[in-house]
């Protein structure tokens, strides 16, 4: 194809067609220099024509040619007069080849040709900023707030300005205006919140006031959007306001219901809370928008089964078993608390069969195997395997009140009551011990014939909460019943 148009331009030097064919057959090549000198040819033989000259430019510039481009674009100034796109191409030539003092002549030539052009103002300001030098930047935006006082955009520059200069409380006012302003482009806003005030490890401690501010007012200019909640609540979060957080994420889902991060968030509150029932329902409403979400449906299973709904639980469970592929972590979840709701409902084979699949997984999972052996215990079964995996969790975590619990649990089943006393007194050095374990040691005190020591513990579980179908029993007849 090239030597076919070559000769055609060597036949008919005058026909522009076959020059332009050259041009761009050369050009699929990455011959650009022969591109150029055809392209050279058609603007010499039209100069009326000014997209053959925007090429040629290019193709000088595609060489690293900038000096050629822009006698070029010289060229077209004098054919046509200057215009904005030749002479912003100009500009770009030369604040890449660092020369801010030509580029600058370049846009103001621009503003005298149309003096109330705000762009041409943000570009010359840009420039001077590139060129450091800030001040004359400044003076720049300082004309453009008095023309127009309420220019979102303007007050966003100008309060970065104020920013760079130490001027924190001139900075943030300003930047509070542009927030209020509707003018300003919302990503451009949620850019400034998540790079200058949302940390990684959450608001910093000086920032969290204004930071506040700053959402409280993107939710007021922007509060039908549903991604302004959003970020409302992931600041409440990192600041651990879980509540007013998830009311935030709710306000969010209730406009645009099918982001599943923002409703990932209030599941992860609800769950943090303990808020069983709102778990229940919330999770319930995502399905319908999100019926082939494994991770819903497992936290829809877990709020049913906390809530004692063990039938329906492993229905959703199962359901959502089916639906994760891919991800060993969540399939073990869900085999952990397959296997709790079983033995809730004393299906000791499939609560067996779970946990047994969950520590395929991970043999090493100290909530599955402490789980496990605590299951164990209560059924009476399987004791020294049970103690086996208690041992094995505790020796993940040594000081978790729960672990503790268990392993001190297997030993009083057992009948060894004096070691059980150490690991359960251990487990209530834990502030986080909870009624279940006061419980037990109440039991083992009674073995141990600590009778009163033993009535005390049992009424501080009652105290604390404990649902235990025989404490009260224990506690009126000041005796173990078993």
């Amino acid at each position: 194809a090239e030597t076919e148009s070559v000769k055609a331009v060597k036949l008919d030097d005058k026909n522009k067609w076959y020059k332009l064919l050259a041009g761009e057959i050369y050009k699929f090549q990455k011959k650009l220099a022969p591109a150029t000198e055809m392209y050279e040819k058609v603007t010499q033989q039209n100069p009326d024509e000014p997209e053959y000259y925007m090429e040629l430019a290019e193709l000088y510039l595609y060489q690293n040619k900038p000096t050629d481009a822009l006698k070029v674009y010289d060229r077209m100034d004098k054919q046509f007069g200057t215009n904005e796109e030749i002479a912003l191409q100009r500009h770009r030539i030369y604040i890449e080849t660092g020369k801010s003092d030509k580029a600058i002549e370049e846009i103001n030539k621009l503003i005298k040709t149309e003096p109330e052009n705000a762009n041409y103002q943000y570009i010359l300001a840009e420039t001077y900023l590139k060129a450091g030098q800030e001040d004359k930047a400044f003076d720049v935006y300082k004309t453009l707030m008095q023309k127009n006082p309420n220019d979102g955009k303007t007050q966003l520059y100008v309060a970065e300005y104020y920013f760079r200069k130490g001027d924190k409380a001139q900075g943030l006012s300003t930047l509070k205006q542009a927030f209020a302003s509707k003018n300003v482009d919302l990503d451009q806003k949620i850019k400034i919140l998540y790079t200058q005030y949302l940390m990684p490890e959450g608001v910093a401690e000086d920032a969290k006031k204004d930071a506040y501010e700053l959402t409280n007012l993107l939710v007021q200019t922007h509060g039908n959007d549903a991604k302004v909640h959003a970020i409302q609540g992931d600041f409440l979060y990192q600041d651990k306001k879980l509540e007013e957080a998830r009311e935030a994420y709710r306000k969010s889902v209730a406009i645009k219901k099918d982001i599943f991060a923002v409703w990932q968030q209030i599941f992860f509150i609800n769950n943090e809370l303990r808020d069983h029932k709102s778990q229940e329902k919330e999770t319930g409403e995502a399905l319908e928008y999100f019926p082939n979400n494994s991770l819903v449906y497992f936290f829809n299973g877990l709020a049913k089964s906390d809530l004692k709904k063990y039938k329906e639980a492993i229905e959703v469970l199962e359901s959502g078993l089916a639906l994760t592929v891919e991800n060993p972590a969540l399939e073990m979840q869900y085999y952990i608390s397959l296997g709790e709701a079983n033995y809730r409902l004393k299906k000791y084979e499939q609560m067996d069969k779970y946990f047994d699949k969950a520590l395929t997984i991970d043999p090493n999972n100290a909530l599955a195997l402490n789980n496990y052996a605590y299951y164990l215990s209560e059924r009476k079964q399987k004791l020294e395997k049970a103690a086996e995996m208690s041992k094995k969790s505790l020796s993940k975590d040594p000081n978790n009140a729960s672990y503790l619990d268990t392993y001190g649990w297997i030993l009083y089943i057992q009948g060894n009551y004096t070691e059980a006393e150490k690991y359960i007194k251990k487990a209530l050095d834990n502030e986080k011990a909870s009624a279940d374990v006061q419980e037990h040691y109440g039991d083992v005190l009674f073995k141990l014939n600590r009778t009163d020591e033993a009535i005390d513990f049992w009424k501080k579980a009652k105290e604390n909460g404990s649902e235990s179908p025989g404490l009260g029993k224990k506690i009126a007849d000041k005796k173990l019943h078993e």
